[in-house]
């Protein structure tokens, strides 16, 4: 459970530690309660939810969408 280096649209960013969850991974990489992280790696896209864990490694894109949930 080490350190690692994402990327977060367009830029490095270093996260204390290699398992996170959704909620852990908005706040080091600053995307707002409104919005659910998304992960990119082997072509493949997965969205975070709060509660989910996720094992990340170096060089994974990081980026962000809206959550539709919230929307009444």
């Amino acid at each position: 459970m080490g350190q690692v280096a994402i990327s977060k649209d367009g830029r490095v960013v270093v996260l204390p530690k290699d398992t996170m969850t959704g909620a852990e991974l908005k706040y080091f990489t600053n995307v707002a309660p409104e919005r659910i992280p998304i992960i990119v790696r082997e072509g493949q896209i997965e969205a975070v939810g709060d509660h989910d864990t996720i094992q990340l490694a170096d060089g994974v894109f990081v980026s962000d969408v809206p959550d539709h949930s919230l929307v009444e």
